[in-house]
C-alpha cells in the first residue's frame, strides 16, 4: 500500500527527541580499534587548532597550546577510568574530573599556580573579569601590558581544547561521546584567530584543517575497506575548495562584526574628559566607574593634560604639540623615576596617562606624539580605549621641606613662559585699562630678580608698565593680595606655603558654585565657593603674579590601592587638579590647595607643604594617604563609600556578582535537568529505534495518528520492498518478539524506509527523508536484546 501524502493531522503531544543515531559497535561504546582512531584526529585537530590560537598573543602561546592539548588527554584518560567505577564512585570520579579539567584550563592559560587556590579565587576572578571587560577594541596579536588580557585570551583556547575532549569522549546514553559538538568548539578554536588574523597561506591552512576535520568526524567510522573510498573523496573535495576559494575570497566583509562589537561595548561604556578648565558646575563624570589600572612603585597623581595658559578668564591647554623636550631639571635621587603599566579601562582619552614628566611612552598600540606641554604625549586621531594598556618612564620628584627651602632661586629659562598671564581686552565686566586696544599678555620677573613686569600686545613692542596694568585690571586686588603674601615670605617655598594657607582661608568646596564673570577674583574675594579648578586655578595664578613658575596639572589622584594585584584602581570620581611649582634642581613639584574633605577620593597628602602630613601618613617620607584625605576609602576610619561605587579595586564587589551569575546558572541547569527528566519519565523504556521511526514520520508531514500500531505503520510502507521489514523489526524489537531483529533491518531496509517516507513530497522530498532517517554508513544494526521481564504485549 503506497503512502499518500495528505496534510497532517494536528499534531501529537511531542515527546522529548532522543539521539537518532547510535556509534558503531555496542551501543555507547567504542571499538578499541575506533577509540584509538578518535583519540589520534581528536589530538592532531586540537594542537593544530590551539597552535593557531596561540599567535593572537605576542609572543605566540606554543607552550600553552601544547599545555592545553595535554589537558585534554588527561580529560580522556580520566574519563575512562571513571567509566569503570559504578554508583556513587563513578558520580565523584566523574565530578572530581570536571574540577581538574577547569584547574587544568586555568594552569595552561599563564595564570599562576598560587591564585587556583581558594584563598585567592577572588583575586583570580577579578583579573579575568578586567580581561574580559578589556577585549572589546583589543587588536591581534595582543602585543600590550595588561597580563589579564592576555591570560584571558589564552584560557578561551585552552577551555575550547578542555571541553572538546569532554565532549568527544564523554559517553552518553546513546552513544559513544558527540563528536559533532566537539568538532564544533575545535571549528571556533581555528576560525576565530584565522578570522582575526589571515595565516600567511590561508587557503592551505584551512586545507589541513579540513583534512583533519573531516577524519575526525569519519574516520572511526569507516571500515578498512571503506577507508580508501573516503580517503579519495576527501581528498576531491579538498582539490575543489583549493581552486574554488581564491575567486571566492572578497576583500570587504559582507558583515564587520569587529566594528559593531567595539561600537556596542567600547563608547557607551566609556568616559571622556576635558581637562580644560570652566568654573562652572563640575562637568566631569561622576559615577564610580573605573578608569584605568596603574602599577607603579608608590602613589602619585596621574597627569593627563598640563593647562599653563591663563587667557583671562580660565586655564587652559596649550594649543598645538610639542618638540618632545623637556623643561625641567632632574634630581640625582633614583626614587625619583618610576616605569608605570598603564592599563586603560573606561575611559577614551587622546592623552597619555603619565605622572610628574613623562619622558616617555612605549608599548602602546596607538600612535605616540609629544604633546603641547614638555613632559605630555598623545596620541594621533584614533583615542585611547579599553584594553589598551602601555608603559610610561616618569620622574616625580619628592623633595624634603628643607630641600625646597634651600632650592635657591636660579630659575631655568625655559619657565619664564610659565610667568606669564593674559589680561582681558577692554569692554565687558572683565575689562582692562581704558585706553588699550587689544588684550594685553603680562611676564612677571622671576622671584629674587630686579626687573620690570612688561605687557606684551598682540602688536607692537613691548611696555614696561606691565605691573601698572594689572594693579588697574580686575585682577588688581588678586595682585595686591600676591605682593604682600610675597612680601612676608623670604623664600619660594615659604611662598608656596603662605599662598596655599590662603586660597584654603575660610574657602568651602562646592561643585556648584556661582556663575561670575571673573571667577577667580570672585573665589578669592567674594563667594569662597569651589572645587578643584577654583583652588588649584587661583593659587597657579597667584604664584605666577609672585614671580615663582607655576602651572596647572589635570588628571586623577592616585585611587584606592589593590593590594592582592599590586596595582591602583583609578576611578571617574578620581579626576582632580592640582597645581605644579618648579624649584630649581629638582623640577616640577606637586601642590595641592583643595582642602582635604574634598571628594576625590585618594587626595594625596602634600608633605613638602606640611610637614605633619608625614605623621598622619604614618611617618613615611612617601606622600601617600592620609588620614583626613581619603574620607571615602575603608580601612581610614572615615565616611563610607558613596553609594553603589566599589571599593578596593572591584576585589570585593566583582566576587559576589560572579558567585551570584554562577549559582543563577547552576540552579537554572539543574531545574532544566529535573523538568526534562520528569517529561521523560514515562519514556525511559521506550527504544530509541521506535523513536526515531516516530521523530522520521513527524518530519515527512506523517506524525501518527492517536492509536496508531506499528502494524498499521508497516502496512502502510509494504509497497516499498525492505521498508516493511524495517518496521518489522522495529516492532520486534519494541515487543521481543521473534528472538531477534528481521534481516531486512540493515542499510538497505533502511534505505527502503527512506524511500517510503520521500514519496509525494515534490522535488525536496527525498532531502526532507534524508534529514528524517540519516544514513549510516558502517552501522553493524546490533540491537540489543530485551531484558528478560520487559514482557509488553503488543496491541491487536
Amino acid at each position: 500500500m503506497a503512502v499518500a501524502p495528505s496534510p497532517p493531522p494536528p499534531a501529537l503531544e511531542r515527546a522529548p527527541a532522543a539521539p537518532t543515531r547510535t556509534d558503531a559497535g555496542a551501543g555507547t561504546t567504542l571499538t578499541p580499534r575506533a577509540t584509538l582512531l578518535r583519540l589520534v584526529t581528536w589530538s592532531a585537530l586540537a594542537l593544530f587548532g590551539a597552535h593557531a590560537w596561540a599567535v593572537q598573543v605576542d609572543p605566540a602561546s606554543r607552550g600553552a597550546a601544547w599545555g592545553s592539548v595535554i589537558a585534554g588527554l588527561v580529560v580522556v584518560a580520566g574519563l575512562a577510568g571513571a567509566r569503570r567505577l559504578r554508583g556513587r564512585a563513578g558520580t565523584a570520579a566523574v565530578d572530581g574530573l570536571v574540577v581538574v579539567a577547569a584547574l587544568l584550563a586555568l594552569a595552561t592559560s599563564g595564570i599562576e599556580v598560587r591564585l587556583l587556590l581558594p584563598d585567592r579565587w577572588d583575586v583570580m576572578v577579578t583579573g579575568i573579569g578586567q580581561g574580559l571587560g578589556g577585549l572589546p577594541g583589543v587588536r591581534v596579536p595582543y602585543r600590550g601590558l595588561d597580563e589579564w588580557i592576555r591570560v584571558v585570551i589564552v584560557l578561551g583556547g585552552s577551555l575550547l581544547v578542555t571541553l572538546s575532549a569532554w565532549l568527544a569522549f564523554a559517553p552518553t546514553r546513546r552513544a559513544a561521546g558527540r563528536p559533532l559538538a566537539a568538532a564544533t568548539l575545535l571549528g571556533v578554536l581555528y576560525a576565530v584567530p584565522v578570522v582575526e588574523r589571515s595565516p600567511e597561506s590561508p587557503f592551505l591552512s584551512g586545507a589541513v584543517f579540513a583534512a583533519l576535520l573531516a577524519a575526525f568526524l569519519w574516520a572511526d567510522r569507516l571500515r578498512p575497506d571503506q577507508a580508501r573510498l573516503g580517503v579519495a573523496l576527501a581528498g576531491g573535495c579538498l582539490l575543489v575548495a583549493l581552486l574554488a576559494a581564491p575567486s571566492l575570497d572578497g576583500r570587504r566583509p559582507l558583515l564587520d562584526y569587529e566594528q559593531l562589537v567595539t561600537d556596542a561595548l567600547s563608547p557607551a561604556n566609556s568616559t571622556r574628559f576635558d581637562w580644560s578648565h570652566g568654573y562652572g558646575p563640575l562637568q566631569w563624570p561622576r559615577d564610580g566607574r573605573e578608569v584605568l589600572r596603574v602599577k607603579a612603585q608608590r602613589s602619585t597623581y596621574w597627569k593627563a593634560a598640563v593647562l599653563s595658559e591663563f587667557d583671562g578668564r580660565a586655564w587652559q591647554e596649550r594649543p598645538g604639540t610639542g618638540d618632545g623636550r623637556v623643561d625641567t631639571e632632574f634630581a640625582p635621587d633614583p626614587d625619583y623615576r618610576d616605569r608605570l603599566q598603564v592599563v586603560v579601562r573606561n575611559l577614551r582619552s587622546t592623552e597619555y596617562i603619565g605622572a610628574g614628566t613623562t619622558l616617555g611612552v612605549r608599548e602602546s598600540p596607538r600612535l605616540v606624539r609629544a604633546g603641547a606641554t614638555s613632559g605630555t604625549w598623545r596620541t594621533g586621531q584614533t583615542e585611547l580605549q579599553r584594553g589598551d594598556a602601555y608603559s610610561a618612564t616618569v620622574y616625580v620628584p619628592r623633595p624634603e621641606p628643607a630641600e625646597l627651602r634651600d632650592a635657591g632661586t636660579d630659575f631655568p629659562a625655559v619657565t619664564r613662559q610659565n610667568l606669564t598671564m593674559t589680561i582681558p581686552a577692554p569692554g565687558g565686566a572683565a575689562a582692562a585699562p581704558a585706553g588699550d586696544d587689544g588684550p594685553r599678555q603680562i611676564v612677571f620677573p622671576f622671584w629674587g630678580v630686579e626687573a620690570p613686569t612688561y605687557a606684551l600686545p598682540e602688536q607692537g613692542l613691548p611696555a614696561l608698565d606691565g605691573e601698572d596694568r594689572v594693579a588697574r585690571s580686575v585682577y588688581g586686588r588678586a595682585y595686591r593680595l600676591a605682593q604682600r603674601l610675597k612680601s612676608a615670605s623670604t623664600t619660594p617655598y615659604e611662598f608656596v606655603r603662605a599662598v596655599r594657607a590662603r586660597v584654603r582661608r575660610g574657602a568651602e568646596y562646592s561643585e556648584t558654585p556661582p556663575a561670575a564673570a571673573v571667577p577667580l577674583d570672585a573665589f578669592l574675594f567674594e563667594d569662597r565657593l569651589g572645587y578643584c579648578q577654583q583652588f588649584s586655578g587661583a593659587m597657579a595664578l597667584l604664584l605666577r603674579m609672585g614671580g615663582v613658575p607655576a602651572r596647572v596639572a589635570s588628571g586623577f589622584t592616585s585611587g584606592s590601592y589593590d593590594q592582592s594585584r599590586g596595582e591602583w584602581v583609578v576611578r571617574d570620581i578620581d579626576a582632580h587638579s592640582w597645581v605644579e611649582v618648579y624649584f630649581p634642581g629638582q623640577g616640577w613639584v606637586a601642590f595641592d590647595p583643595t582642602p582635604a574633605g574634598a571628594p576625590p577620593r585618594a587626595q594625596l597628602v602634600d608633605v613638602a607643604l606640611d610637614p605633619s602630613a608625614t605623621e598622619a601618613s604614618g611617618g613615611s617620607g612617601d606622600p601617600g594617604l592620609g588620614a583626613g584625605d581619603r574620607q571615602t576609602d575603608p580601612g581610614i576610619g572615615a565616611a563610607p563609600e558613596p553609594p553603589g561605587v566599589p571599593q578596593q579595586g572591584g576585589s570585593t564587589s566583582v566576587l559576589p556578582v560572579v558567585l551570584a551569575v554562577v549559582v543563577t546558572l547552576l540552579a537554572a541547569g539543574v531545574l532544566v535537568r529535573r523538568r526534562r527528566r520528569r517529561r521523560s519519565r514515562d519514556l525511559t523504556a521506550t527504544d530509541p529505534e521506535l523513536l526515531e521511526l516516530v521523530r522520521a514520520l513527524a518530519l515527512t508531514g506523517r506524525t501518527p495518528k492517536p492509536g496508531t500500531t506499528l502494524r498499521a505503520i508497516e502496512r502502510q510502507v509494504a509497497h516499498e520492498p525492505g521498508a516493511d521489514a524495517y518496521v518489522r523489526a522495529v516492532r520486534q524489537r519494541r515487543y521481543a518478539q521473534g528472538g531477534g531483529p528481521d534481516r531486512g533491518a540493515g542499510p538497505d531496509g533502511r534505505a527502503a524506509l527512506r524511500r517510503a517516507l520521500g514519496e509525494g513530497l515534490g522535488p525536496l522530498g527525498r532531502v526532507r527523508a534524508w534529514r528524517a532517517l540519516p544514513p549510516r554508513p558502517r552501522l553493524a544494526f546490533r540491537w540489543r536484546t530485551r531484558r528478560p521481564g520487559s514482557d509488553r504485549r503488543e496491541p491487536a
